[in-house]
C-alpha cells in the first residue's frame, strides 16, 4: 500500500507541475483568458489533492495511528475535498464571461462528473461500512482523482489548441 500511495503522490505532483508549465507558457505567449485560468486552477487543485491525501495517509500510518481510523479520516477528507472542489468549480465557472461558459469540452465534463459521483459514493461506502478492502477502495478513489486530473489536463490542452487555432485564423 505504501508503494501505491507513494506513486500516487509522485504522479499527482508531476501532473500539477505540467499544468503549471502549460499555464506559464500560455501566459508568456498570450493573454490568459478567464476560462484558461479556471482550467489551470482547477486542474492544479485536482491534481494535487490525491497526492496530498496519500502523503497524509502515509504520515498517519508512520505515526502508528489505527489503520481503520486512518482510512476513515482520509476517506472523509477526500469526500470533503471532492465536495469542496465541486463548489469551487461551480463558483468559478459562474464568474466566467457568458461567451466563455460554453467552451468546456463536453467529453471531459462528462468524465469529470462521472468520476466525482463514483468517488463520492466509494468514499461514503468506506466511511460508513469500512469494508475489509477499505484501503484498496481508498487507493482506487485516489487513482480516480488522478484519472480525473489527467482528463482535465487533456481538456486544458484541447482548449489551448482550440485557442491557438482561433488566434491563427485571425
Amino acid at each position: 500500500m505504501n508503494d501505491v500511495l507513494g506513486s500516487i503522490s509522485e504522479f499527482s505532483i508531476g501532473l500539477a507541475g505540467f499544468s503549471g508549465v502549460v499555464a506559464a507558457l500560455l501566459q508568456r505567449n498570450q493573454d490568459l483568458k478567464e476560462i484558461d485560468r479556471l482550467r489551470v486552477t482547477i486542474n492544479v487543485v485536482v491534481a494535487l489533492t490525491p497526492g496530498i491525501w496519500a502523503l497524509v495517509f502515509l504520515a498517519l500510518i508512520e505515526m502508528e495511528a489505527s489503520f481503520e481510523s486512518v482510512v476513515r479520516w482520509i476517506s472523509t477528507g477526500v469526500l470533503v475535498s471532492s465536495l469542496g472542489l465541486v463548489a469551487l468549480t461551480r463558483r468559478m465557472r459562474g464568474q466566467l464571461p457568458e461567451e466563455q461558459k460554453g467552451q468546456f469540452n463536453p467529453l471531459v465534463t462528462r468524465i469529470v462528473i462521472s468520476i466525482t459521483v463514483v468517488s463520492v459514493a466509494l468514499n461514503v461506502y468506506n466511511i460508513v461500512i469500512l469494508p475489509p478492502a477499505a484501503s484498496g477502495i481508498l487507493a482506487l478513489v485516489l487513482v480516480l482523482y488522478l484519472v480525473q486530473a489527467g482528463s482535465m489536463f487533456a481538456g486544458l490542452l484541447w482548449g489551448l489548441m482550440g485557442n491557438a487555432d482561433a488566434s491563427s485564423e485571425t
